[in-house]
């Protein structure tokens, strides 16, 4: 265990860069090298059309052709969930009708501490 910041590893710098230092970096688009392996941690994204609650009866009568009533109206805001926290919300748009792809545009940020 590590009593006092001399037993810190060797592999810590001895006098790191402020994280908001932006002089250097300024105008481009990429992190620092020393963020890059932060910058690059995968995350789970979820669109979240809606959440409903219905008892386990209803769940075992899921079958192929089973139709869920979502509650939710054409045009709504949808949330967007990073690793469980509600970070923004959203509204879906058609991306390419012939593929039938959609995607979603931001529409504005969560509060902070906003329950996904």
């Amino acid at each position: 265990m590590i009593e006092t910041l001399n037993e810190l590893p060797e592999v810590l710098p001895a006098n790191p860069e402020p994280v908001n230092s932006t002089a250097e970096h300024s105008g481009t688009n990429s992190p620092p090298p020393r963020l890059e392996a932060f910058f690059s941690i995968p995350v789970t994204v979820e669109l979240v059309l809606a959440t409903l609650k219905m008892p386990v009866s209803h769940v075992m009568d899921f079958q192929v052709g089973t139709e869920i009533d979502l509650d939710h109206k054409a045009g709504a805001e949808v949330a967007l969930v990073v690793n469980g926290s509600r970070i923004a919300f959203g509204h879906l748009f058609l991306i390419d009708p012939q593929l039938r792809t959609v995607g979603v545009r931001i529409s504005k940020l969560a509060s902070i501490g906003e329950a996904a």
